[in-house]
């Protein structure tokens, strides 16, 4: 299925409230809840590097209709830190994340690194997901490129900060605004200057075999949206992953939107979802 896209409006306030905290393992992880309570729940993933602004349009037009959780894994967003990060604890996190705001099962979309986290949940918490929906995340074929240096950068001012964002790839059809609002929120000002917030240890902590594993036990229905310019997903990593979980993967391109799908085509991407949480329910067929 192919969607139009859409402009995604102005940036949303929701982004400033206050979050809430779950200690997870002696770790603080922060989450936003959205929408009415008695909507059917969707949990949001941002990728790697990334924070909960990366759902800055999309977050708002599904709390439309559905109670929406934003999490913030740790070492990323406002969340805590730790000396080891691995793909098993931030979906532990993500699961005491979706306890702490009712227990109900949700719609668990991840993008990018995000997704490959919604594997581990589905795969650990049946009982919580009803689906999972990968935005714009995908299974590599062959060895991934060797990982960036683990170096915190700092910047004299917000400014410098700012005029150094940079997204990862760097392809984006996201207006100005919205990425100076995203941009903003990765930063934090310490005593040796302003930083981004994410851990940059937390980079490349994924094994294909171990992604792969935790796929093949996801029992929920699977749906992948991604970007028909995007760099890293498309058509050959749906049919990729479908070989891996042995079952089709219903699928949602987006026509003009680049790797960061929901900064490129928020409503497009929020009209995906919603259609796959329509359509998607214990039938794995393509819709």
């Amino acid at each position: 299925m192919i969607l139009p896209t859409a402009t995604g409006g102005t940036a949303a306030a929701w982004l400033d409230a206050p979050a809430r905290t779950v200690l997870v393992e002696g770790c603080e992880i922060r989450y936003r809840r959205i929408g009415p309570a008695a909507g059917e729940p969707i949990l949001l993933i941002h990728g790697g590097a990334a924070h909960a602004g990366w759902w800055l349009h999309v977050a708002p037009a599904l709390a439309r209709r559905h109670e929406v959780v934003v999490v913030e894994l740790s070492g990323h967003g406002d969340s805590g830190h730790r000396d080891v990060y691995r793909p098993e604890l931030w979906a532990r996190e993500a699961v005491a994340v979706l306890e702490a705001a009712g227990g109900r099962a949700a719609t668990v979309a991840g993008h990018s690194m995000g997704g490959l986290v919604g594997f581990y949940v589905a795969a650990r918490a049946p009982e919580l997901t009803r689906r999972l929906l990968l935005v714009d995340s995908v299974i590599r074929r062959g060895a991934p490129p060797p990982p960036p240096r683990a170096e915190v950068r700092y910047y004299a001012s917000l400014e410098e900060g700012l005029a150094n964002f940079r997204l990862r790839p760097r392809a984006t059809l996201a207006d100005a605004g919205t990425l100076a609002a995203v941009a903003r929120a990765g930063l934090r000002q310490t005593p040796a200057g302003w930083r981004w917030k994410f851990d940059p240890r937390t980079f490349r902590r994924f094994t294909r075999e171990g992604i792969e594993d935790a796929a093949r036990r996801v029992k929920a229905p699977i749906g992948l949206l991604y970007g028909d310019r995007s760099e890293l997903a498309g058509p050959a990593g749906a049919d990729h992953l479908a070989g891996v979980v042995g079952r089709p993967v219903a699928r949602v391109e987006i026509p003009g939107a680049h790797h960061h799908v929901p900064l490129d085509a928020p409503a497009a991407t929020a009209r995906a979802i919603e259609h796959l949480v329509t359509t998607l329910d214990g039938d794995e067929e393509n819709p």
